[in-house]
């Protein structure tokens, strides 16, 4: 598996080292802007939990087995 300089030095064509400070400003820039265009395999969506309240739940249960307990 390549190494992040190994890629970085592909990308550039060369290596970075003999690049020019301009040249590998343009290069990062570069590199960010199709990050933030593509994205990471990781950026889904996040996942909304609904909150529900176990006291309204525990009350409901209560009322429905005294119901039945009254129709016995």
């Amino acid at each position: 598996m390549p190494t992040d300089c190994s890629i970085i030095d592909t990308v550039s064509g060369g290596e970075l080292v003999d690049k020019t400070p301009k040249a590998v400003c343009q290069l990062i820039s570069n590199m960010v802007a199709n990050f933030k265009q593509f994205g990471t395999r990781g950026d889904f969506p996040s996942k909304r939990v609904n909150e529900v309240s176990i006291s309204n739940l525990e009350n409901k249960v209560n009322d429905l087995t005294s119901l039945v307990r009254s129709l016995a």
